[in-house]
């Protein structure tokens, strides 16, 4: 019954978000056939491609035809390439997704171990240099810090490129500014987990039983503080899928975010519909991954059981 109820919330949050965004971007100024046909293009020539696109239908068929499309796995082309919106779509995901995983992966390595030291040491030096820290790393613009790398570690160094990704090394700079982004979150988190359960009773019952330190932080505390983070994780995870679009655009990765810019400057209705679409599947099936290993980790949450 729960996971018919999810499927069905999940279903419903495709379709408002599908029909909010297929909407609003017609709302917004410009004219997508002009700017196809361009200013020398007569106006014969704009009703004509208008014709051919089906823009001259009124936008309540046209909803309906691109949801029926859509329901028959059908995203159609792109009105700028003429190529299939899928094939745009699948030529650039898994640029956007390798990168996404290697930034939050290189903050994980940092932040985890940031947010047990300072609940361990709570109250320190330690303590507040990481707290201090996490909030001054998370208010870093990520715009600001990618033209900072640029400038140091492409321009005046040399050491890395500054653009592009024709190699792994391209992909340095953009992880670590996405990565930057997430430090301060995920250690806090980390830090604040780690506490409440340092302050459980079943913790001070472990201790009073001879448990040795260790013991007490890998089986118990470490096991359950991983739940919201790893909840936290999976979210900024599809969060960032659809969020990389300024260092994408900076370093002219060509993932998602990229295309999603391009896509709206041109007015590439299809392509703007799916990427939106993709990004809420995405998220969807994150979710439903989410749960599914929280309630591996805790088998209690599983149960609706507390703790």
């Amino acid at each position: 019954m729960h996971k018919l109820a999810l499927t069905r919330d999940s279903i419903l949050s495709l379709l408002i978000l599908f029909t909010l965004v297929f909407f609003m971007i017609r709302l917004a100024p410009g004219d997508p056939v002009r700017l196809l046909v361009g200013v020398s293009g007569s106006q014969e020539q704009v009703e004509e491609v208008r014709r051919q696109l089906g823009f001259d239908l009124p936008v309540w068929r046209q909803y309906f035809v691109y949801l029926s499309n859509v329901l028959h796995l059908d995203s159609g082309n792109s009105i700028v390439s003429g190529r299939p919106v899928v094939l745009e779509v699948a030529d650039a995901l898994p640029y956007t997704v390798s990168l996404v995983a290697i930034s939050l992966l290189l903050a994980l390595v940092f932040a985890v171990p940031a947010g047990f030291a300072a609940a361990i040491h709570r109250g320190t030096f330690v303590d507040a240099l990481v707290t201090a820290g996490s909030v001054g790393i998370a208010s870093i613009p990520a715009f600001w810090l990618a033209l900072v790398l640029i400038d140091y570690l492409s321009v005046r160094l040399g050491l890395l490129p500054s653009s592009g990704a024709s190699s792994w090394r391209h992909a340095i700079l953009p992880a670590i500014v996405l990565a930057t982004s997430q430090f301060g979150i995920i250690a806090r988190l980390v830090r604040t987990s780690v506490v409440d359960e340092l302050a459980s009773d079943y913790i001070r019952t472990a201790r009073a039983k001879g448990a040795r330190p260790w013991r007490v932080m890998t089986i118990h505390v470490m096991r359950n503080a991983a739940v919201p983070v790893v909840t936290i994780v999976g979210l900024q995870f599809g969060l960032l899928l659809g969020g990389a679009v300024v260092t994408e655009t900076i370093f002219n990765w060509p993932g998602l975010g990229r295309l999603m810019i391009r896509s709206l400057l041109l007015r590439d209705y299809p392509v703007i519909q799916f990427l939106v679409l993709t990004f809420g599947v995405g998220i969807t099936i994150l979710n439903l991954l989410i749960d599914l290993l929280v309630s591996v980790i805790d088998p209690r949450l599983k149960s609706g059981e507390g703790r």
